[in-house]
């Protein structure tokens, strides 16, 4: 796997797991949604191809459109 994908990866992991926390913390989601959100971003990450992943992250993103912006940021920092 590309050295740059598995930092994209890491990077995501990362970025996500604070936005859950910090939502939980503050109220913006619920223990059932940040738990059901938790699993589907673990199963994308068990992917080891780029499309997969990105593809799934803009399925997930139609139900919490806050996740695009996460995705979007670390997409262009690994693109470029």
């Amino acid at each position: 796997m590309d050295t740059r994908f598995q930092v994209f990866k890491k990077d995501m992991q990362r970025d996500l797991l604070i936005h859950i926390v910090v939502s939980l913390k503050h109220g913006g989601i619920s223990h059932n949604s940040a738990k059901n959100l938790s699993q589907k971003i673990i199963e994308v990450f068990k992917n080891t191809k780029e499309t997969p992943v990105y593809e799934a992250f803009f399925e997930i993103s139609k139900k919490h459109p806050e996740i695009m912006d996460i995705f979007i940021k670390n997409a262009n920092a690994y693109e470029n």
